[in-house]
């Protein structure tokens, strides 16, 4: 999650952002654009400008930890990249400084300090293209892996059976990724959601008013999206009540989905998860509060 403060130290209006995760930029967004209204021009500049500025400086950390069926993968304060479980993919030994990590099935992928992507793993889907450059988010799906640009381009490779690495030619610069199973969706600069690839269950057809969203989660075959009204809306395969948001939940300011569950944390800092439920997934603590 993301922590955000609008003033500066020295109280002067600003932005500051510590753990950034750019699949979630609801607190960004949140707080600069109303309910329902279409995110301000000067909001997108701002957020494309801050990927452009992370590529370069470096001076953030996004997703600090990542975890597979059978592993986890977490970001050490020195920066280097750990694995433990299960050897699915096991870490080069000059990786280097990270700053950011995910994880896809059978591979891995991190942002070292520099910029630069590096995947390892499965070797269909680690064929980062030559001449990226430097990149400020990256999300990774079954076999398949997409990147921002620093300038809000979206680059995807990999497994490419069901389209999920062909982004719409005109999709323009993108604030925030997610990778499902066999589809990606992202968030374009005006708050548009797009999503391309496999629409087996829906997980692709974004509903007609839905209009702009600050946020996206992608599942195996469902897709949840946060408004900047802190509403939460879910769509695709429902086999399990994935995507039957709580009619009383209050203000969402991040969601995250795992195969067939949504968890979502709310303004005051719960956690609601709805969805399966066979190991206890959605299971909170009764005393579990979020520092939001």
């Amino acid at each position: 999650m993301a922590i955000v403060r609008l003033r500066n130290q020295d109280g002067r209006p600003g932005l500051r952002i510590h753990g950034l995760d750019l699949h979630h930029l609801s607190w960004l967004c949140a707080h600069k654009s109303r309910a329902d209204q279409a995110l301000p021009h000067n909001v997108a500049q701002n957020v494309l400008h801050f990927l452009r500025v992370r590529s370069q400086r470096h001076s953030e950390c996004q997703s600090p930890v990542a975890a597979t069926a059978r592993s986890t993968y977490a970001i050490s304060r020195n920066r280097q990249l750990v694995r433990f479980g299960a050897a699915v993919c096991s870490v080069p030994a000059n990786l280097g400084q990270v700053v950011a990590v995910t994880a896809g099935f059978y591979h891995t992928c991190a942002v070292k300090a520099c910029g630069e992507l590096v995947c390892f793993g499965s070797p269909g889907s680690c064929n980062v293209p030559p001449g990226l450059g430097p990149v400020a988010a990256v999300a990774a799906g079954q076999h398949h892996t997409c990147a921002v640009a620093g300038n809000g381009q979206l680059v995807c490779f990999g497994g490419n059976q069901r389209g999920q690495c062909d982004p719409p030619p005109n999709l323009g610069p993108v604030i925030a990724v997610a990778a499902g199973l066999s589809y990606t969706c992202a968030v374009k600069a005006d708050g548009e959601l797009v999503c391309f690839g496999s629409n087996s269950h829906g997980q692709c057809t974004v509903p007609q008013d839905l209009g702009p969203v600050i946020a996206v989660a992608a599942g195996y075959a469902h897709t949840c999206a946060l408004k900047s009204s802190g509403k939460l809306v879910c769509f695709g395969g429902n086999d399990f009540g994935q995507c039957d948001v709580p009619p009383d939940l209050d203000a969402v300011v991040a969601v995250a989905t795992g195969p067939h569950h949504t968890c979502a944390v709310t303004a005051h800092g719960s956690l609601v998860c709805f969805g399966k439920n066979d190991l206890g997934q959605c299971l909170v603590p009764p005393d579990l509060r979020l520092d939001v």
